[in-house]
Parts: structure tokens; C-alpha cells; sequence
């Protein structure tokens, strides 16, 4: 616990956290907007809230990869399993949020299984930006190519819902079990991004993970 304390309090003292905290504040806004610009039946708003703990995350991870803390001798936990059980957190929280939402919609009149298809959708959404998450702090260049290839149409097919609905992506299932299946893929999701993270440890920060956020810091 003192482990994940500490690495919520990191984040703070990133390098631009005020970029960081401020993006995030923007992205947040953005993500409870499109929710009600698309009456809870779109993924992309979900998505956008998602997106909120990569950011914050982002800041703690830039002061990890200063060389006086390369040499602590917690470095492991704060390179795995803090930055895991954040991305728990924060997503948990964007998770609540979401399905609130689309409660509240459901009850005005939204059709249950397009709520549903798109917790489903965004919460696979989310285990790919946390592979990209995981792996582009180590290998920027193979993450930013795993991110065109498969990232960016999924986003695209996820922000069509008219498209989802002419090749057959449905929800068979109530609500309540899609919002069980949806919470329960994005904690896969974190799961998969410690035991990638954790494979990828031994190696040095990528030059490019990091590149001008820390230049300017100088």
C-alpha cells in the first residue's frame, strides 16, 4: 500500500505535470461529454476516460526514469505492479463512471444492448492502449507501429456504431452481466500490462518515451 501511495504522490512531481494534469482534466471533460452528446450509446466517450489514467500514470513514470531513481532499490515495484494497481484505480473509477452514465441513459430510453455493446467494446479498447502503455515506456518505435496497425482501426470501428450494426457486433446479454464481462476484461487488461511491464523491465527507458517532456524540464 505504501508502494501505491507513493506512486500516486509521483505524479505530482513528473516532468510537465502540469501539462499532464491539465490534459487530463480535458480528456475527462471530453469523456463525459461525448457520453452525453451520444445518449450513453457510443464507446468513445468511455474511451476517453480510460485515457485519463495513461496520462497521470504517464507523469509518475517520466520522474521513474531520472537516474537517481533507476537506482532504488523499489524501482521494480514502481516499473510493475504501482503503476498496475494505479491503472486499477483510476480505471475502476472511469468504469463507474461509464456505466452511471449509461444507466441514466438506459432509463430515458437507450436500447440495453447498445449500452452494453459499447462497455464491452471499450473495455477491449482499453487492454490494447494499456499493451501500448506497457511496452511504448521500453520499445517506443514497436509500440507506435502496434498502435497504427491495430489501435487506430479498432478506434475507427469502435466509433462507428453504424458500421458495429451492419457486420452483427451485438451484446447478447442484459446490462448488469455486459457490465460484469466489460469491468472484468479491463482488470485482464491491467493484469496483462504488469506481466508485460514486468517482461520488459530489465530494459532501459525508450530515448523516445520521454522525449521533450524531459528536455524541456531541463
Amino acid at each position: 500500500m505504501k508502494d501505491l501511495l507513493m506512486g500516486f504522490k509521483l505524479i505530482r512531481y513528473g516532468a510537465k505535470y502540469k501539462m499532464f494534469l491539465t490534459t487530463s482534466i480535458l480528456y475527462f471533460a471530453i469523456g463525459v461529454l461525448l457520453e452525453y452528446v451520444n445518449n450513453g450509446a457510443g464507446a468513445v466517450g468511455f474511451i476517453y476516460l480510460q485515457i485519463v489514467s495513461g496520462m497521470l500514470i504517464a507523469s509518475a513514470l517520466s520522474i521513474e526514469s531520472a537516474d537517481f531513481f533507476l537506482a532504488s532499490p523499489k524501482m521494480k515495484k514502481l516499473q510493475t505492479s504501482v503503476p498496475a494497481f494505479m491503472y486499477f484505480v483510476f480505471l475502476t473509477i472511469a468504469f463507474a463512471i461509464s456505466v452511471l452514465l449509461k444507466l441514466y441513459f438506459v432509463s430515458t430510453g437507450l436500447d440495453v444492448a447498445v449500452a452494453a455493446r459499447s462497455l464491452i467494446v471499450g473495455s477491449i479498447f482499453g487492454v490494447i492502449t494499456l499493451v501500448y502503455y506497457a511496452v511504448s515506456y521500453k520499445i517506443m518505435i514497436v509500440a507506435t507501429v502496434f498502435f497504427i496497425v491495430i489501435a487506430i482501426p479498432a478506434m475507427i470501428l469502435i466509433m462507428n456504431s453504424a458500421l458495429l450494426d451492419r457486420i452483427g457486433v451485438n451484446v447478447p446479454w442484459g446490462f448488469g452481466l455486459a457490465a460484469v464481462i466489460s469491468y472484468l476484461i479491463l482488470l485482464a487488461g491491467v493484469l496483462v500490462y504488469y506481466l508485460v511491464a514486468r517482461a520488459l523491465y530489465k530494459l532501459p527507458f525508450s530515448k523516445y518515451a520521454f522525449r521533450g517532456i524531459m528536455s524541456q524540464q531541463k
